[in-house]
């Protein structure tokens, strides 16, 4: 099994997972605001990243590192939130306001 073939490989397992969270949270299985959507978006578009490096179509590569980003950075808040007492809200999440 060449590389490229490895790569085509994770790219079908990504899109698949994409495909998948989609599916979730449109059939009301998954919150889309929820860390199962934000995992199965991260490795899915990490997936479609490395097969599409392996192409070498740099656009996709860097549209699906922006998409890991991002879910990335969801999932920290998520976890922040998790770990904060009940009440407690950072300045300027718009919590306080009446």
């Amino acid at each position: 099994m060449s590389l490229n073939d490895v790569a085509q490989a994770i790219g079908w397992v990504g899109a698949v997972l994409l495909t998948l969270g989609y599916w979730l949270v449109s059939t009301g299985r998954v919150d889309g605001e929820g860390p199962a959507f934000q995992w199965v978006n991260v490795l899915g578009s990490l997936f479609l990243g490395i097969a599409a490096a392996g192409g070498r179509v740099w656009a996709s590569v860097a549209l699906n590192s922006l998409w890991v980003g991002i879910g990335l950075v969801v999932l920290g808040r998520l976890f922040a939130r998790r770990r904060r007492p009940a009440g407690v809200h950072p300045p300027g999440d718009g919590a306080s306001r009446g």
